[in-house]
């Protein structure tokens, strides 16, 4: 998932509670924006705002000791995202800009949460995470021989209750690059790609943190029209002190349903003891023209 996360540590919790059922929210709207009509196409005479509205949900569910001696944690993440791809703003043919907006709905449940966060017991904790603010820009050469780069900013808005440790309650940067490749192999399509990244990390106060590098390959195999195929690694270091970095690495599977609506279900595996120890997901994708 095009996708906010909130690193899970164990601390007390000083807030309070509350409940929602984030899946039957996630089905209410898939249902919805299946019955919804793709948009009018597009006029010869577009205006530089022309482009093309993408919203997606789905879930995130993860499991693991994420290395500490306490015993598992489980994290549910239903996020929402809004995107904007421009498609007349552009200073050649080959550019093209994104924004991106995600807001998570998260549930814990592990060690020191909930009621039992000063006891150190199990409990539970929820409510809205994080919201990430993502700017994207891409370049796509003239000849489909030459790679097309990618280039993006993201910050993440503390909207996370902090009492609950559903966020550190700071402001975070990240700053990424893409490259990536088309290879046609008959009515095959195979598009490797590789990122690097780097993430400035603001400091809770009392507490230390490090900036942090992040990178991740992989590919995707376009089958026909509808069905895609791929798999990715991701490496992540960690902003506390003294942890291990994490390493993931995992399937996925995009099928498009109909011209304006897509799924893309997935599987993490956890390479290193930092990391979740499995993960799976599913995500629904719906774009419509905005003119």
């Amino acid at each position: 998932m095009t996708r906010g996360t909130t690193r899970l540590e164990l601390r007390p919790r000083r807030g309070g509670r509350h409940r929602a059922g984030p899946l039957c929210f996630v089905v209410a709207v898939v249902v919805v924006l299946g019955c919804l009509p793709a948009g009018a196409a597009a006029p010869s005479e577009d205006p530089w705002y022309a482009g093309r509205l993408r919203f997606a949900t789905g879930f995130d569910y993860r499991s693991g000791d994420y290395g500490s001696d306490f015993g598992k944690t489980n994290l549910l993440a239903v996020p929402v995202s809004l995107e904007y791809r421009f498609e007349r703003l552009q200073f050649s043919p080959g550019d093209r800009f994104r924004i991106r907006v995600t807001v998570p709905y998260l549930r814990v449940d592990g060690p020191f949460r909930g009621e039992a966060s000063a006891t150190g017991g199990t409990g539970v904790d929820e409510g809205v995470g994080d919201t990430y603010l993502r700017l994207s820009y891409f370049y796509f050469p003239p000849s489909p021989k030459w790679p097309f780069l990618g280039f993006g900013g993201r910050i993440k808005f503390p909207t996370a209750d902090e009492d609950k440790n559903l966020g550190t309650g700071e402001f975070d940067y990240t700053l990424e690059t893409m490259v990536s490749q088309k290879f046609r192999l008959g009515s095959y399509v195979l598009t490797p790609y590789a990122t690097v990244g780097y993430k400035f990390v603001g400091e809770p106060k009392g507490e230390d943190r490090n900036n942090s590098w992040r990178a991740g390959t992989g590919f995707s195999f376009r089958i026909d029209r509808r069905w895609t195929v791929g798999a990715r690694y991701s490496f992540r270091e960690s902003s506390i002190p003294g942890r291990g970095p994490r390493h993931v690495v995992g399937p996925f599977v995009n099928v498009r349903i109909t011209d304006y609506l897509s799924v893309l279900p997935y599987a993490v595996a956890g390479l290193s003891k930092e990391s979740p120890d499995w993960a799976v997901g599913l995500e629904f994708r719906w774009d419509t023209f905005f003119r």
